[in-house]
């Protein structure tokens, strides 16, 4: 009679697998798709009529972009402080503004994203005439948004004042969005 040779692995198996030796493999998961909070001046410029100046037309552009190639990609969301600028201005406009966001998910005002935004300006990170502008941060950051898109370079997405803004958000106990433009997130894509 002839004897079974035993089978073995080329390795070691792990103890405690669950399934033993024909058990699948777990599919691998997609990572996460990144956060991004709108700040009402990417949907303004979204929207708006082509610019004649040529710079405003080019963000403009950047933008358009970014909203066809990337948003797809990502968790978008607004907040009502967007809701609420959105819905200034001309009638038509506005009408359009809100239909581009009427179906992302919005982040409701916290006791804590109201407490980071007056930090925001008790700390000289935005100025105190720009309290919606540290709200956006504040919404975003608590909501735990990876990224804020934005064309306030005055205020929000400023080198110069970036590090503090960064500073005070973290020693908040947040982790703060990147403050970007589209330009730069796709000049960031394609470096």
């Amino acid at each position: 009679m002839k004897r079974r040779e035993k089978w073995r692995l080329p390795f070691r198996l792990a103890s405690g697998i669950i399934g033993g030796v024909n058990a699948i493999p777990p599919m691998p998961t997609a990572p996460p798709k990144p956060l991004v909070y709108l700040e009402t001046s990417f949907i303004s410029y979204l929207t708006a009529r082509v610019s004649p100046d040529p710079k405003l037309a080019l963000d403009q552009a950047a933008t358009r972009r970014w909203w066809e190639e990337e948003a797809p990609k990502c968790e978008l969301m607004v907040s009502y402080a967007v809701w609420r600028e959105i819905g200034d201005g001309n009638p038509d406009q506005a009408q359009l503004r809100e239909s581009i966001v009427k179906d992302i998910q919005s982040v409701a005002a916290s006791a804590d994203a109201t407490r980071l935004a007056n930090r925001l300006l008790e700390a000289h990170a935005l100025p105190a005439n720009s309290s919606t502008d540290a709200l956006h941060v504040a919404l975003a950051s608590v909501a735990g948004a990876d990224i804020l898109l934005t064309w306030n370079c005055r205020h929000i997405a400023n080198p110069i004042t970036l590090p503090k803004t960064v500073e005070v958000v973290i020693s908040a106990g947040f982790k703060c969005p990147a403050l970007a433009t589209p330009a730069q997130l796709l000049e960031a894509r394609n470096e």
